[in-house]
């Protein structure tokens, strides 16, 4: 149905997603900025998936905001994810820098956060299969 560009995007977005499962399930006190990076990469991954699934070419931003706003005309329903893309954008580069510190709490909500974007662009993309939603924590 979709183009190989389309499965690229997202094996690398479940890439991300099995990375961060894998966080959550070890010792995620040591792991709260690693886990919310991957958070935020596979809902951007997801996202730019579907926008190349639309015919078109992703900008290259980590501003997820940006990227749902690109989206938005062609899948309305996308709309109740505005909330969990302002927040995961806040961990696309700060938190893979010194001075950056993410608590379990915050990792875990970007975790749940992520999952929503992952589940609503699965739904779109590949409809009738759900999103296989699965947090280790």
């Amino acid at each position: 149905m979709f183009g190989e560009l389309v499965h690229d995007w997202v094996d690398h977005a479940e890439q991300d997603w099995n990375a961060l499962n894998t966080l959550l399930s070890g010792d995620l006190e040591r792991s709260t900025n690693p886990a919310a990076t991957n958070a935020q990469q596979c809902a951007e991954k997801y996202l730019k998936a579907l926008i190349v699934a639309e015919g078109e070419d992703p900008p290259r931003t980590h501003q997820l905001q940006s990227l749902l706003e690109l989206l938005l005309p062609a899948y309305p329903q996308l709309a109740v994810l505005a909330t969990a893309c302002a927040r995961l954008e806040g961990y696309a580069v700060a938190t893979r820098y010194p001075g950056s510190w993410t608590s379990v709490q915050d990792a875990e909500e970007a975790a749940r956060m992520s999952g929503q974007v992952r589940i609503a662009v699965r739904d779109i993309l590949f409809p009738g299969e759900g999103g296989q939603l699965q947090l280790s924590f």
